[in-house]
């Protein structure tokens, strides 16, 4: 089998450790089967024929992982009317062009935590084929919602304890990989707030025995903080977005529920990036569909900063496809976020490589640079250690050992020789 060796200035191996210099990465077939120095893969015995990638002035690091997207999503300043107007098949499409732009990004696994229909469990059959390149796809399908829900329109409403059961085995007779299920409403749910529980105890309850009696993950939406609290004594698993807003347009932060979320281990995207091009836009003075009851972005920040403070376990969940939420940029955004609140650079590197494997249970496949995880790779000019806006400055992209975006300069070395 050809070894390919990636050679650069830098190796950053995602587990919070500095970068390293004079360091290789061997490549055979899909997985990464050496990190060290060069000469070590030269001895003229039993090293297979070598082909060498040399990236001048680059770091080479774990492939991205986004907890949170919505492949379906347009990422428009009106992302559900869109949906609205397009069919299955072109919500398909455009999560196929989503997907690709993650690529590009350097995002190398993702979780996806919603869809209508079978629109996502249809997209990662096509990708499975071949037919489409993309990141590693988790995917939760439709979200278990009460009736006048959160994300009803993705088609999944069940109410009551044995619905929501029947519900969730439903999905991963399809092939679901976790659970998405909104704990409370969305700024966007009628005849409901985004403050207080959308489930009772005994449903939400029902939810997370069910997913963890099928050795499963469950994650949940959450607004307000009576709804987080609620999802924190049911036992949840992760948390999508945790603003604790107490009524509209209140940000009041609960240092108990901070606690609790990081005692019990609970992983939270706090997607700052949702929005967060929308927020710049109205700040602007250019006019927007209002989103009443949003925290401001400066509030959400802060938020970010407390729960960091408080010790909870932040992951690069970006909740792209939302309104003005990039997928070229959002865990890149994310990132500076993180580092923006007072996070080491190379703690947000992690939050977005090794820590987000953990939390989406792929850590023993990806997220980090270590023999035996396959080789999602991202290599970007620059170094991310020391600035980690340079994880925008994409050079090139490996999944599974094969090269899926960006330059390469190639030349093949003979066996036995050293460099």
């Amino acid at each position: 089998m050809t070894t390919t060796i990636l050679r650069a200035e830098h190796v950053l191996d995602g587990l919070g450790n500095a970068p390293r210099s004079d360091t290789v990465v061997a490549l055979e077939g899909e997985r990464i089967s050496y990190v060290g120095h060069r000469a070590a893969l030269s001895n003229g015995t039993d090293t297979p024929e070598l082909t060498e990638l040399s990236f001048p002035g680059c770091t080479i690091m774990p492939g991205l992982i986004d907890p949170h997207v919505h492949l379906i999503f347009s990422a428009s300043m009106d992302p559900w009317g869109d949906m609205g107007r397009e069919n299955d098949a072109q919500l398909m499409l455009r999560a196929a062009k989503n997907a690709a732009a993650l690529l590009r990004a350097g995002v190398t696994t993702v979780r996806d935590c919603g869809a209508r229909n079978n629109t996502i469990f249809d997209f990662r059959g096509a990708v499975e084929m071949g037919l489409a390149p993309s990141p590693r796809l988790l995917v939760a399908g439709r979200p278990v919602t009460r009736t006048g829900g959160h994300l009803r329109q993705f088609g999944g409403c069940a109410d009551g304890p044995d619905e929501i059961r029947k519900a969730i085995r439903g999905l991963f007779d399809q092939g679901a990989d976790f659970i998405k299920v909104p704990a409370t409403a969305g700024f966007g749910s009628r005849h409901l707030d985004a403050y207080t529980s959308a489930y009772t105890d005994e449903e939400l309850s029902a939810a997370v025995d069910e997913c963890h009696k099928l050795g499963r993950k469950i994650t949940v939406h959450v607004t307000g903080t009576v709804g987080a609290l609620q999802a924190v004594r049911c036992g949840v698993d992760s948390i999508e977005h945790l603003p604790m807003m107490p009524s509209p347009n209140r940000w009041e932060f609960n240092d108990e529920l901070a606690r609790e979320v990081r005692d019990r281990g609970i992983y939270v995207s706090a997607t700052i990036a949702a929005g967060y091009r929308a927020q710049q836009y109205i700040d602007a003075g250019n006019w927007a569909v209002p989103r009443p009851g949003r925290l401001g972005l400066a509030e959400r920040i802060e938020n970010m900063k407390k729960l960091y403070e408080a010790g909870v376990q932040l992951v690069t969940g970006t909740d792209s496809g939302a309104r003005m939420t990039a997928f070229e940029e959002s865990v890149a955004l994310e990132m500076e976020t993180m580092v923006g609140i007072g996070m080491p650079t190379l703690e947000a590197i992690s939050a977005g490589t090794s820590r987000a494997a953990v939390a989406v249970e792929m850590d023993d496949k990806v997220g980090s640079v270590e023999v035996g995880k396959y080789a999602d790779l991202l290599i970007v000019r620059g170094n991310p250690a020391e600035d980690i806006s340079a994880v925008r400055n994409v050079v090139a992209v490996f999944k599974g050992g094969e090269q899926v975006h960006g330059s390469q300069i190639a030349r093949p070395v003979a066996v036995g020789v050293g460099a």
